[in-house]
């Protein structure tokens, strides 16, 4: 009888250890949130990605990448490129480049619920005149399964062509049953570059009534030598119609980045 009464207590004990530790990760993860929400408008997230947040869901993006060489148009020469990893955390002002983000990041949602559906996007405001600019759109994803979601816009990583750091946005939105996008907007992202400029998350979110983000993380991507490289390509890539092609030249955006990065060379 003492062995089943110590048996029980022992029982009870550690689950009230196990109650205190669950509200204690609760009561973290709520003041992890509101330290993002107050940075969010410290940084201005708020109101120029979004104009309100209803947080629940702390986001992990992480990025990796090897080390390469790219031919640098500016010199006509090459750069070797760093490997590099990459954990997106808004509290920190650490800067990254375009070379170590150029691939998806894997990433997690630490709060999801199984039985809703997630939409995420990637955007950034600081892309000049194409701002807000739209790097990446899924919708209906399940349990982080984005290979399961319905891709709008694939990933196309940060592609900042001046100097001061671009703040590229993690947005998400929870929604309880699946939206269908209508053809004008699949239309609309499917023109390569061009299509995805001055495309506003928050009112595509109003449209599909995915309400105000649950989730928001953001990185500050400064220009690389990647940068000049990727640019060239694009505007002498075939896959793209000429019209794009002589818009952007007409910005003269690789000009424009050879510049900013001999200037920070000197």
């Amino acid at each position: 009888q003492r062995r089943v009464h110590g048996t029980l207590s022992e029982c009870l004990f550690f689950f009230a250890m196990w109650i205190v530790f669950s509200l204690f990760l609760v009561a973290v993860h709520a003041t992890y949130l509101q330290d993002v929400a107050d940075a969010a408008v410290q940084k201005k997230i708020v109101p120029d990605v979004v104009s309100a947040l209803n947080l629940s869901i702390s986001l992990d993006f992480r990025f990796s990448s090897d080390a390469g060489v790219v031919s640098d148009p500016c010199t006509n020469t090459t750069k070797d490129m760093p490997s590099g990893f990459f954990t997106v955390d808004p509290l920190q002002d650490e800067l990254i480049h375009p070379w170590t983000t150029k691939s998806p990041p894997s990433f997690n949602f630490i709060g999801a619920k199984p039985n809703m559906f997630y939409t995420l996007a990637l955007t950034d405001p600081d892309a000049g005149a194409f701002a807000p600019y739209l790097h990446m759109l899924a919708v209906n994803i399940i349990s982080q399964d984005v290979p399961g979601s319905y891709w709008i816009a694939p990933y196309f990583g940060p592609k900042p062509n001046d100097a001061p750091a671009h703040r590229y946005t993690f947005v998400l939105y929870e929604h309880a049953t699946q939206i269908k996008v209508d053809a004008a907007d699949q239309e609309t992202l499917a023109n390569p570059l061009l299509g995805r400029s001055g495309f506003s998350v928050p009112t595509f979110a109003k449209k599909y009534g995915l309400g105000n983000p649950v989730g928001i993380a953001w990185m500050m991507v400064q220009i690389d030598w990647y940068i000049p490289s990727m640019w060239k390509y694009y505007t002498e890539a075939n896959f793209l119609p000429q019209s794009t092609r002589d818009l952007l030249k007409s910005y003269k955006i690789l000009e424009g980045t050879c510049k900013v990065l001999q200037g920070k060379a000197r």
